[in-house]
């Protein structure tokens, strides 16, 4: 059984490398219907166990009739077909405690598993090297900086620009509606906007940040490496995640609480940053931002794309930490 939850797991991972594989292609729609089947590996696993003990007989397998999950599925065989499952994050749990155990980990880890950690902490690799951080590799380095409204990403961000003394860090320009014109009114009906202000007037484009590094590059040394810094909500997130010619370092900012943003929140409308719409109370804007803001937690859970995380309790101690996951551009 535990063989059963552990090919499951091999399952999972495979599917979901599918879905990450198809971001940026034609087939990215297929491929997140396809990844999407492996949430039910799982049950998949339950179901045979709980198909075989039904054949077998109960009075064979120590099944009691009691009318729940474990009257056609032991708890013992429950337990070893979850811990099978789970075994796919056992990579993932030793990856964190890499800092603790040192570079010793990718030794315990079999095969590709094991060789992707060593390539990745190598530091005299030149091979992964070339492939990390080579400038003539066609993608540009994007540092994501997302999470939900209120907890304060954008003070990060403008806070690791200012303190950005070997101008490494740029950011991208919005196109202004009223300086570009009839290109403006183009590119909206064409949908090459990844966002665009609530006004209309200022838009985002894939060619404004593929292009920020080359901008104001004139006098700097050749081979300078730069990093573009984009502020986002979850759905501009969601766009660039399906550009191909960019290589994402994604870092969420949150909080520990839903108590935490609610209690910013209310701090906001209460200095007239939010706006309470006519009709609708204090309440009702809250419950609804609350809303949108756990589903936003949910999409930085679940999407993959980012791997740092980073709880904005202190300002200071976060600009840290931001500053060390912001490094990872240039590895």
């Amino acid at each position: 059984i535990y063989a059963a939850g552990a090919t499951a797991s091999v399952l999972y991972l495979f599917f979901l490398a599918i879905k990450t594989d198809s971001l940026g292609s034609p087939g990215a729609k297929f491929g997140r219907n396809v990844s999407n089947l492996r949430f039910a590996f799982p049950f998949f696993v339950l179901a045979a166990v709980a198909a075989f003990n039904i054949l077998s007989g109960s009075e064979d397998t120590g099944l009691q009739k009691s009318g729940d999950i474990f009257s056609t599925v032991r708890k013992d065989q429950f337990a070893a077909a979850m811990i099978g499952f789970l075994t796919y994050r056992i990579p993932l749990f030793l990856r964190q405690l890499q800092p603790i155990v040192g570079d010793s980990v990718s030794d315990y880890l079999p095969g590709s598993a094991g060789l992707a950690m060593q390539l990745a902490s190598s530091e005299d690799g030149k091979a992964t090297q070339d492939l990390v951080s080579s400038p003539d590799d066609g993608l540009t380095t994007v540092l994501l900086v997302c999470g939900p409204s209120g907890t304060g990403k954008t003070t990060l961000v403008k806070k690791l620009l200012s303190n950005d003394s070997d101008d490494r860090f740029v950011q991208p320009e919005w196109m202004d509606k009223n300086m570009a014109g009839a290109q403006f009114e183009v590119m909206t009906r064409r949908g090459e906007f990844l966002k665009m202000d609530k006004t209309g007037r200022y838009g985002l484009s894939v060619d404004s940040i593929v292009n920020a590094v080359d901008m104001g590059s004139e006098n700097e040394p050749k081979g300078t490496k730069k990093a573009v810094v984009v502020d986002a909500d979850v759905e501009l997130a969601k766009e660039l995640s399906k550009v191909s010619n960019i290589r994402l370092v994604g870092v969420w900012v949150g909080l520990d609480s839903i108590e935490k943003i609610q209690e910013r929140a209310r701090a906001q409308m209460a200095s007239g940053d939010i706006v309470i719409p006519p009709g609708e109370s204090e309440d009702s804007v809250l419950r609804a931002r609350v809303k949108n803001i756990v589903k936003d937690i949910e999409y930085g859970v679940l999407s993959g794309i980012f791997e740092f995380t980073i709880l904005n309790d202190d300002i200071e101690e976060s600009l840290q930490q931001l500053k060390a996951a912001a490094e990872y551009c240039f590895k």
